[in-house]
């Protein structure tokens, strides 16, 4: 009886580590999460690479999930800003995770490209015609996930 709760909890554990190795096996390879930070700063999910992190396995396990999505194609989705600095600014998010413009590889410009195709279309859609579109670099972003804002004042 012992030696079945002991494989239960092992099999039970490999399922886990299964499930949480396919979660993350699209993600680039980010520095290691230091508890420490937590503990020093006020806000543990401020971390960039926290945010990164949670925000490459949510495009990859459940991309219509995504909150205040507005649209959505193969290669990039698009989401109302939490935090909006205008009257419109929408996000979009390559679901291939990149950190930022200066690590886009060869592989990585159909995503590129159809996030920007994907704004293209949002921009006709709702008739906008003073616009703009930007990306910080990677002292500036809040998320370590390359992202491009479409902003109209």
């Amino acid at each position: 009886m012992r030696a079945l709760k002991i494989f239960g909890c092992l099999l039970l554990f490999g399922v886990g580590f299964a499930c949480g190795a396919v979660s993350f096996v699209q993600t680039q390879a980010r520095p290691l999460l230091s508890a420490r930070d937590c503990f020093s700063t006020e806000d543990c999910m401020a971390n960039p690479e926290l945010l990164a992190l949670l925000a490459s396995a949510g495009l990859h396990l459940a991309p219509g999930a995504m909150p205040d999505m507005v649209a959505r194609s193969p290669q990039c989705i698009g989401i109302r800003n939490p935090r909006p600095e205008a009257r419109l600014d929408l996000v979009f998010f390559p679901t291939r995770d990149m950190r930022n413009l200066l690590d886009v590889t060869p592989d990585d410009e159909p995503y590129l490209m159809g996030c920007l195709a994907l704004m293209r279309k949002v921009a006709e859609e709702r008739h906008l015609r003073n616009w703009r579109i930007f990306s910080n670099g990677p002292g500036m972003q809040e998320i370590a996930y390359l992202h491009l804002h479409l902003v109209e004042d």
